[in-house]
């Protein structure tokens, strides 16, 4: 009876409808049902099925628009001032190249510094439903805008280049 009576207060407060994006428990995932009983939640290729009167703290990704950002780190030495000229021209044109971008997308500026690069950060707002995708878009877009302006991307360190010095003979 709790169960019914909780499906119930979900359907007629629609706090979340079928094809929204929530999370519930840590499993997230997009509504595929809303019954009296249970509710189901599709994400990652499973099928979680809640009791309604279990279901507490959603948190609904889709009542507003998301962020899908890009964080990117660059080597020391480049002239911050020249970087944020190339975003400031630049970043305009990603939106006419991304329909599925709605504001945006914006350069927030250097958002860490650490001992080998220091790092920008570009967000922009989206559906839910595209944040993935959005954030695909501006990593690519960056990385060609960069090389496009001769900024440098910073090695993370995680490969070494291959030279005559350290080929297999």
């Amino acid at each position: 009876i709790k169960d019914i009576i909780a499906g119930i207060f979900i359907v007629f407060e629609s706090e979340f409808r079928v094809g929204d994006i929530v999370t519930i428990n840590n499993f997230r995932g997009t509504v595929t049902d809303i019954g009296l009983r249970t509710t189901k939640i599709s994400g990652g290729g499973n099928v979680k099925i809640f009791n309604n009167s279990e279901i507490s703290g959603v948190l609904n990704m889709t009542k507003e628009t998301s962020v899908a950002s890009a964080t990117i780190g660059l080597e020391y030495g480049q002239n911050i001032d020249y970087v944020e000229e190339v975003m400031t021209k630049e970043l305009p044109q990603l939106r006419d190249q991304c329909s599925a971008i709605l504001e945006g997308p914006t350069y927030n500026g250097v958002s860490e510094l650490a001992e080998r690069r220091f790092t920008v950060t570009v967000t922009a707002r989206c559906s839910e439903h595209d944040v993935w995708a959005v954030n695909r878009f501006l990593n690519k877009s960056l990385l060609q805008i960069f090389d496009r302006n001769g900024i440098k991307i910073a090695n993370q360190g995680a490969a070494k280049p291959v030279t005559p010095a350290n080929t297999v003979k």
